[in-house]
């Protein structure tokens, strides 16, 4: 993660800033329903963007929660709405059971690091002021941990446990797509 850090900041201060415009942006898409963050745009070809996505689920005793800051750069080759996406972001997964008959729970807290690609459109970026967009990201977690927390009567040796925890660490080395629907932003 210091890595691509340093690697944005390294491209931010060699990127001729003929223009630049900083604004804010809010999407949905599957399996992120809520996306909001900011935009750094400069000139016609680059644009850094901090993101932050959420899932949150809840079907009776169970809750879900996926949640993912991420950084990323937008290079525009054709200095127009397309772009060709990189990233990285940490991904969180947290999920618990309860069984409302004894009172047992269980949760699982699955984190890993991200690293993301993307395809997407910014249509109205160029302009500047209120722009549209979606994109399509292939989101490749890596290093992940996974802890798990039960109640007394779901012991560490049990086959349960043991399944709960190789389901949380599969989650978090498998990679999957992102897609953004409908993206709002505004460019000050």
């Amino acid at each position: 993660m210091k890595k691509i850090t340093l690697l944005l900041l390294i491209c931010l201060f060699l990127i001729p800033v003929a223009r630049a415009n900083v604004g804010i942006h809010t999407g949905f898409g599957v399996p992120y329903v809520t996306q909001f963050g900011i935009n750094y745009s400069v000139g016609s070809q680059w644009t850094f963007n901090a993101q932050y996505n959420n899932l949150d689920l809840s079907v009776g005793d169970a809750e879900a929660e996926l949640k993912m800051p991420e950084f990323g750069v937008q290079w525009h080759p054709f200095i127009g709405a397309f772009y060709i996406g990189l990233g990285m972001g940490q991904q969180s997964l947290k999920v618990s059971a309860s069984d409302s008959q004894t009172g047992e729970k269980a949760e699982v807290d699955v984190s890993s690091v991200t690293t993301i690609t993307k395809l997407g459109w910014m249509w109205g970026k160029a302009d500047g002021g209120f722009w549209f967009g979606m994109d399509l990201a292939y989101i490749i977690p890596s290093g992940s941990s996974v802890d798990v927390k039960a109640s007394a009567g779901l012991p560490t040796t049990s086959q349960e446990y043991q399944d709960v925890k190789d389901a949380g660490e599969r989650f978090g080395e498998t990679a999957y797509l992102n897609i953004t629907f409908a993206r709002f932003g505004y460019l000050f």
